[in-house]
């Protein structure tokens, strides 16, 4: 028998699946590389991320291109307190409400349980005590902007004299903290709820998410940092939680203390 043509016959039959994996590989780093490239030029943007067997909605927001605000504790702006409302406040102003969200936590006269500034003002001073509820499983943190870009921090590091900060709401627990989830969660915790937080990647890129259908404390933090690249992560809120973005199905949002509204001029 030939060798030369058994050879030859093999090597034909072995390099078909060649160019098929070259170009499913090339396929998918052209796709990788897309996906990036729309992180890098849109204002916002949302994902559906299935984590766990769990499915979050994600927003990251790049506040190079947007204003991002904290509403709702000022007395002259009650209206501030909807989405609705803030919508239309907005349009009244040329500006277009892209994202909403609830932030922080708040008593039942709806005052904030910690810190809160609007627009450069604070509203209600940090709370450094000790309690009962999510606020005060602590480590609790503060998620705030000011000349910098966005931060989370632990409660006892906010400085109140940084004089730039813009915007800051104070809740707990601490998701994530420098890369370390927090060490009260339980993986296998039977307590799994409508769970929101926000989260900082980069001094300027800020993703906030949100599970509808109920989550672990741990799986949320796991999101954080495991899927989206934030070493630090603050919990916004449980039940109450609903989150305004495009492409979203509408919510039934109720009257928040507290609301962080991401905007854009209207074109």
């Amino acid at each position: 028998m030939n060798t030369s043509l058994l050879l030859a016959s093999a090597l034909l039959i072995a390099r078909p699946a060649e160019p098929a994996e070259a170009a499913e590989a090339a396929e998918a780093a052209e796709a990788a590389e897309a996906a990036e490239a729309a992180e890098a030029v849109e204002p916002i943007l949302v994902r559906q991320i299935e984590q766990g067997g769990s499915q979050y909605t994600v927003v990251r927001v790049d506040l190079h291109q947007v204003e991002l605000g904290l509403y709702g504790q000022n007395p002259a702006h009650p209206e501030l307190q909807t989405f609705a409302g803030l919508e239309t406040w907005l349009a009244e102003r040329g500006r277009s409400l892209l994202v909403a969200t609830n932030a922080g936590m708040f008593e039942a006269d709806r005052s904030p349980v910690g810190l809160h500034v609007e627009s450069g003002v604070q509203l209600h001073p940090i709370e450094l005590g000790q309690g009962s509820g999510n606020f005060f499983l602590l480590p609790n943190g503060v998620f705030y902007v000011d000349a910098q870009g966005a931060h989370v921090v632990e409660s006892s590091l906010y400085s109140a004299a940084v004089e730039s900060v813009v915007l800051a709401t104070q809740s707990g627990p601490l998701l994530v903290q420098s890369g370390e989830i927090h060490s009260a969660f339980n993986a296998d915790s039977p307590n799994r709820l409508v769970r929101s937080g926000v989260g900082v990647a980069e001094p300027w890129v800020v993703y906030f998410a949100i599970a509808f259908e109920g989550v672990r404390f741990h799986d949320l933090a796991t999101l954080f940092r495991d899927q989206l690249g934030c070493q630090d992560a603050l919990y916004l809120d449980g039940v109450v939680s609903t989150l305004k973005a495009p492409g979203i199905p509408d919510q039934v949002p109720g009257r928040y203390s507290g609301v962080l509204g991401v905007s854009v001029p209207v074109e």
